[in-house]
Parts: C-alpha cells; sequence; structure tokens
C-alpha cells in the first residue's frame, strides 16, 4: 500500500513540472512582431523572417521566400487605414501561437478604417532566431461596436 501511494505521489509531483522557459530570442522575435505591426514598418517585419521562410493559408501554400510573403503581405501591413494587432496566446521552444487582428473583412483596399475585424491564428515555427515557417488559419470576422 505504501508503495502505492508513492507511486501515485511521484506520478503527480511530475505532472505538475512546469514547461521551461521560452528562450529570449524567441520571446524578441515575438516583441519585434508587435512592434512591426503596431508600427506598420514592414523593413522591422521582414527582419525576423528567414529568406526561405514557407507560408500557408489555411493548408494552401501561399509563398516559399522571404520575396514571396512580402510581396503580398508587406502591402497589407503597410497600408493606410488599416490597424493590425498581434496577441501571443502560447509559446514553446520553436513554436509561437498567435492570435492576429486587422480591421479588414475583405480586401484590405476597400475597407474602411472602422468597418469590421478580421482575426487569424496564427503558428511561427523558429529556427536559428529567426521565422521559418509561418501557418496562419483564417478566423472570421467580427462586427466592430
Amino acid at each position: 500500500m505504501a508503495i502505492l501511494l508513492t507511486l501515485m505521489w511521484a506520478s503527480s509531483a511530475v505532472s505538475q513540472v512546469p514547461p521551461p522557459p521560452v528562450p529570449e530570442d524567441q520571446t524578441a522575435i515575438l516583441e519585434t512582431l508587435k512592434t512591426a505591426y503596431d508600427r506598420k514598418d514592414v523593413p522591422l517585419y521582414e527582419s525576423v523572417l528567414r529568406d526561405d521562410v514557407v507560408v500557408t493559408i489555411d493548408n494552401e501554400v501561399t509563398a516559399r521566400s522571404k520575396t514571396e510573403w512580402l510581396s503580398q503581405f508587406g502591402r497589407k501591413l503597410s497600408a493606410d487605414g488599416i490597424i493590425m494587432s498581434v496577441k501571443n496566446a502560447y509559446q514553446s521552444t520553436g513554436r509561437m501561437l498567435t492570435i492576429e487582428y486587422f480591421n479588414s473583412t475583405e480586401s484590405f483596399r476597400t475597407q474602411t478604417r472602422d468597418c469590421c475585424w478580421r482575426y487569424d491564428a496564427v503558428q511561427y515555427s523558429i529556427k536559428e532566431n529567426k521565422i521559418s515557417a509561418i501557418s496562419i488559419l483564417s478566423g472570421g470576422d467580427v462586427s466592430r461596436q
């Protein structure tokens, strides 16, 4: 009986060990993303991407390089009248999951500043202190009240 209680205590103690801390350089990448979104700063955003970054949207590859991705996303990030925001949802070594918001329900070129908000779940994979992959799952639209 004592052995059983000891094993039960040991297994519950192991399950309560907190995850390892997120590496500082990864936290810096997240802060850079937040700042780039706040400032609409494409060169700052570009600074955290690997040249060979692969981007998928809803499981379909949309870009296979930093240049290709920036030709799409850079226009959206720098567009006048669009507000973008990154919220950290979860981090582990080599991965970051975020919720990203921007105020456009259709094309970022046609929506007005106070229309609606769209949100996406985004997973960033980190390799050698840079973002190596971005997986975007389209969330939906939220009317602004």
